[in-house]
């Protein structure tokens, strides 16, 4: 495995000719980080290809598990289920936290009523059959107008997320909004319309600031608004989270992957910070390097065992557990009944180590 562990130095213009094209493809969340460190990668290395796509996490797993990709971008923690997917195929994987981010709630800049939503105001307004369909259904002095909803679809890990944390497991959302796979037709929606409102990720909402409101969430001790400080704090509850990559060890044995997942996890902090994400912690930084390092020093027989016993290993301590970008630039019995406690940790580090994470700016 020397070829992929040294052969080449990421950075040095001109000493990369690819066999082939890497391809990356998931959440829309995690979307602008990937093409951000595609771009500077291929940037700083002439002859890259690489693709980036969002089709959602739900279907970035999908082509993963079938070894259609070789990254997978997530914004949330891989399911017992697509872990199985993954071992029958006989892909090992690795799982890298990249960055944090709070789920952002947005209205229209007309709107000059709502600042703030409580935990049960959302989920009466999200729950399925709900009877909520005016802003005066959730408070008797907003105006007595319908509200226009607009979210990700069920494919996206920013929607499972939110109808895991908002409403609770199990309880299933309403159906009657507007869905999209493209994060930037939900912020036209919500531009576009006085009484609409939608949630995603922190970045869209940076991105178009000077066009959108912010919505505070009240989970019982007061409004909190999401900002650098307070997801990186873990206060914006409850919707903080971590953004995840899933790297192929199949893949890994390829330089030009292995070169570029390297460049990813060394420069994902500032990457991160400028496409408006809260980066991770630099002791998860520096765990996720050392944990590639480890899988790269393994060598090809290392890698090609792992991929045949469907090995996960964990990354930056924390668990096991969307339109292309134009650019041509493990699980077994146990490892799976480890996914609760170990997603818990991933919440946990960053909650406990977010004083030592960088401060981050917008884009």
């Amino acid at each position: 495995m020397a070829a992929v562990a040294g052969g080449w130095v990421s950075g040095v213009a001109g000493c990369f000719t690819p066999p082939d094209s890497i391809r990356i493809d998931g959440s829309s969340t995690v979307f602008p980080i990937s093409a951000r460190v595609k771009d500077k990668f291929a940037a700083a290395n002439g002859g890259a290809r690489i693709t980036v796509s969002k089709t959602g996490t739900s279907g970035g797993i999908t082509s993963f598990s079938k070894g259609e990709i070789d990254i997978c971008d997530a914004s949330r923690p891989m399911k017992p289920s697509e872990r199985q997917l993954c071992k029958a195929a006989g892909i090992g994987f690795s799982e890298f936290v990249v960055a944090y981010d709070g789920i952002s709630i947005v209205v229209n800049q007309q709107n000059d009523w709502c600042s703030c939503l409580t935990t049960e105001q959302l989920r009466a307004l999200w729950r399925r059959d709900s009877p909520v369909q005016r802003w005066s259904d959730l408070d008797p002095a907003w105006p007595d107008e319908p509200i226009k909803l607009y979210g990700p679809d069920e494919n996206s890990g920013t929607f499972q997320y939110f109808v895991e944390e908002v409403l609770g497991e199990g309880v299933p959302p309403r159906a009657d909004y507007s869905p999209s796979t493209e994060d930037n037709q939900l912020v036209r929606g919500v531009q576009g319309d006085k009484y609409a409102l939608a949630y995603f990720g922190y970045a869209y909402y940076i991105e178009n600031a000077s066009t959108l409101s912010l919505i505070g969430v009240d989970a019982g001790g007061g409004c909190v608004q999401p900002t650098v400080e307070t997801i990186k704090a873990n206060t914006y509850k409850p919707l903080s989270r971590p953004l995840y990559i899933y790297v192929s060890h199949p893949s890994l044995e390829k330089a030009p992957v292995a070169d570029f997942v390297r460049f990813y996890l060394t420069r994902v902090d500032e990457l991160a910070e400028q496409v408006g994400y809260v980066p991770a912690p630099s002791d998860v930084e520096q765990a996720n390097v050392a944990t590639l390092e480890a899988i790269l020093s393994g060598g090809r027989e290392s890698l090609a065992g792992d991929a045949a016993a469907g090995v996960i290993a964990d990354a930056g301590g924390e668990s096991d557990t969307d339109a292309e970008s134009d650019t041509d630039a493990e699980s077994d019995t146990d490892a799976e009944s480890d996914t609760a406690a170990t997603a818990e940790a991933a919440a946990a580090e960053q909650s406990s180590t977010a004083e030592s994470a960088p401060a981050a700016a917008a884009d």
